[in-house]
């Protein structure tokens, strides 16, 4: 072999090391980044009053029903879901895309908000994201309707109240 050849040939050998420690290095980054966002996920029956930025996972169970609110120049859907986890069930406002949402997909949203009307929480996707991430295989829970406000939930938002009726 002559010497540019052997050049090349460890040339080559280090091009590819570096490209290898290169990709080895960018897969710890996506794999420490996509688990970050999992430390973060709410189950629903964690949700609490006036929660923000929340990010959670869901199976779609039934629609419900479509609500329009007209604007000045547009008009917004709302298209309203009975959404479940394994921890129970909730209704869930998705704005924008709710008519590609189908019963039986699994949802992440992220960002999400809870607000409280009719004497139900509904989690809400109008400031959030929601990513449909699969289909029909999650397990879920059916029989708790974590919507309703009950004592327990409203000290759970409340944690200062909640520590006051320990005192006494």
């Amino acid at each position: 072999m002559t010497e540019k050849s052997m050049t090349e040939k460890s040339m080559t050998e280090k091009s590819m090391t570096e490209k290898s420690m290169t990709e080895k290095s960018m897969l710890v980054k996506l794999s420490t980044s996509c688990l970050r966002p999992l430390s973060r996920m709410l189950k629903l029956r964690d949700i609490a009053e006036k929660r923000k930025k929340i990010t959670c996972v869901f199976i779609v169970l039934s629609f419900l029903n479509i609500v329009e609110i007209r604007n000045k120049n547009t008009i917004d859907k709302i298209h309203i879901f009975r959404v479940a986890d394994e921890t129970g069930t909730i209704i869930a406002n998705i704005y924008g895309a709710g008519h590609l949402v189908r019963p039986g997909d699994i949802i992440k949203l992220s960002d999400g908000t809870v607000e409280f009307a009719k004497g139900e929480f509904y989690l809400s996707s109008y400031c959030g994201h929601t990513e449909k991430i699969g289909e029909f295989f999650m397990g879920y829970s059916e029989k708790k309707n974590l919507g309703k406000k009950d004592p327990v939930r409203k000290m759970a938002a409340h944690p200062e109240k909640q520590q006051e009726a320990g005192k006494e």
